[in-house]
């Protein structure tokens, strides 16, 4: 996300609500093509982080953009 010449605008947002905290990273490229993205190293750690730290990790991806979403709750 966001590295591509494909994105001219990427979002970042921290927000903390219910004990929770969310980050939400969003970009305006062309999407991540096919079912479901290539799980590379940084798709496996992120999921498993959010997992062992008791919070939830999420990807939508489209032709106007990809948003990735972590919330995990606060210490």
């Amino acid at each position: 996300m966001c590295s591509s010449d494909l994105a001219r605008h990427c979002t970042v947002t921290v927000a903390s609500t219910d004990g929770h905290v969310a980050v939400t990273v969003a970009d305006d490229g062309r999407g991540i093509t096919g079912d479901s993205p290539v799980p590379g190293i940084g798709w496996t750690l992120t999921t498993t982080w959010a997992r062992v730290l008791g919070g939830t990790w999420e990807w939508t991806s489209g032709p106007q953009g990809t948003t990735v979403r972590a919330e995990l709750p606060r210490p």
